[in-house]
């Protein structure tokens, strides 16, 4: 059994996944199973990832009938059984001792998650500089998800995606990616953060994350973009059921972003969202119940938000 499952959903990227797929071979640590979740690419996807795995016994393909990102990495869920996992994104690339560091930092401090650095780079643009990508990297390791709160608040993207993460597998028992979402990371990162009993970050940057125009992440505005607000949702009555006070209100702060970016959004596209918004500012009626007032959440800015909750009409 290998020590690392790594799990690559694919879908027609032919022109990036080679590059993708050699980035994992070229690993320091070899120790690692690579299982390509083929989601019914039309493209010559599944052919590259038959061809490739029949030169290299780490790779096993999955191929299956298209079903979307969620259903992808669930399928490399359920056939994981190493004590570690990772996921990367078949368009991007890793550097080459991406799971060497990430493994030797998980074990070092008998963590649970590790969470590195990335760069990001366009389609067709030059890859960050991977030459010094440790550098004199800062380390934190926390034992609480309190501890590091207003760091989640302020690096949503850094925080929530599943990629640039080393993870112990049994943080991932009996959750699952939601089907028929996107941005589905929202959906899951949070419970998994939650279940960490210690995280290790480092601003090592060791993953790069391309940026494609025509990505769900960099389309033009559409409805399932409230996708965002509905697991902001969702998170803040996990936090309130643990009753973690300080992860309930920041939770809010993230459902308030989500609700005005969508509004904005929505006018910018001259569309009509006063119906449309009605469910979730309903759902903000009940949030606000659950805040009081403390040293992180001041009266004023709770009479903020009753205000928006109850009088103010969108």
């Amino acid at each position: 059994m290998a020590k690392i499952d790594i799990i690559v959903p694919v879908y027609n990227t032919e022109k990036y996944i080679r590059q993708c797929i050699y980035s994992i071979q070229s690993q320091s640590f070899s120790d690692f199973r690579l299982i390509l979740v083929d989601d019914g690419s039309t493209d010559n996807c599944g052919d590259i990832c038959d061809e490739m795995a029949q030169n290299d016994k780490r790779i096993e393909v999955i191929h299956q009938l298209n079903g979307g990102l969620s259903v992808a990495r669930n399928a490399g869920l359920k056939v994981s059984s190493s004590q570690y996992i990772c996921f990367i994104d078949s368009d991007d690339v890793i550097h080459i001792d991406y799971l060497k560091h990430m493994y030797e930092l998980i074990t070092k401090w008998d963590a649970e998650l590790v969470v590195c650095g990335y760069h990001t780079f366009g389609d067709n643009g030059p890859m960050g500089e991977l030459s010094g990508a440790f550098g004199d990297q800062d380390i934190k390791v926390y034992t609480d998800i309190s501890e590091y709160a207003d760091s989640i608040n302020d690096n949503a993207i850094k925080m929530v995606c599943v990629w640039n993460k080393l993870y112990r597998t049994e943080l991932f028992h009996n959750i699952y990616f939601p089907e028929g979402k996107v941005y589905e990371d929202d959906y899951v990162y949070y419970k998994i953060l939650d279940r960490s009993k210690k995280t290790v970050f480092t601003d090592a940057k060791l993953y790069e994350y391309r940026i494609q125009s025509g990505s769900i992440s960099h389309e033009k505005y559409n409805l399932k973009m409230l996708n965002h607000i509905e697991a902001k949702g969702q998170q803040i009555q996990y936090f309130h059921k643990m009753k973690k006070q300080r992860l309930t209100e920041i939770s809010l702060d993230a459902y308030m972003h989500w609700i005005w970016w969508n509004i904005e959004n929505m006018k910018k596209e001259g569309m009509s969202y006063r119906e449309i918004m009605k469910p979730y500012f309903k759902f903000l009626r009940e949030a606000v119940l659950y805040l009081r007032p403390t040293k992180t959440f001041s009266v004023k800015k709770l009479l903020k938000y009753w205000y928006l909750a109850y009088i103010k009409q969108i």
